[in-house]
């Protein structure tokens, strides 16, 4: 069941998002850079990306030296790169979406507020499927990149 939670961000902005409900695995809400563009659904343990992805990054230099939840972190951190954008062109990332007032992605609080009865749009992987594997591994890298100060 897909739940809207009531978030405040750091900064004391309220706005709602969809999200998984407690106690799932594997699921994911995505988001692309706004919440204009609607949440998307992800199951991972059903998309071949998402395994494939988990197993790219090994290749990269320092990820196998990981502990198993850091490699997660860092899956989730990066897995939009192998997604198509969403419909306003933003690339997608797993978790909430960014404050719509001031675009933070720091949050003071999230509490259930009610069931989400809105659209769930589909994760696509045109544009990674398509690509060769040195491709996927230069955007896995970049993307590692930009995480690491």
């Amino acid at each position: 069941m897909t739940i809207l939670y009531a978030i405040r961000c750091a900064n004391g902005h309220e706005f709602e998002a969809a999200d998984p409900g407690p106690g799932t695995y594997g699921d994911f809400v995505m988001y692309g850079d706004n919440i204009a563009a609607g949440p998307a659904y992800l199951v991972a343990i059903d998309d071949p990306v998402f395994a494939e992805v988990r197993k790219l990054l090994l290749e990269l230099p320092g990820v196998a030296a990981m502990s198993d939840m850091e490699r997660a972190d860092l899956v989730q951190a990066i897995f939009g790169v192998a997604c198509d954008p969403a419909p306003n062109r933003s690339s997608y990332r797993i978790g909430f979406p960014p404050c719509p007032s001031c675009g933070t992605r720091h949050f003071k609080t999230w509490a259930f507020a009610r069931k989400y009865e809105g659209p769930l749009l589909s994760i696509t992987h045109k544009t990674w499927n398509s690509a060769s594997r040195d491709q996927k591994l230069a955007w896995l890298h970049a993307a590692q990149a930009q995480l690491t100060p």
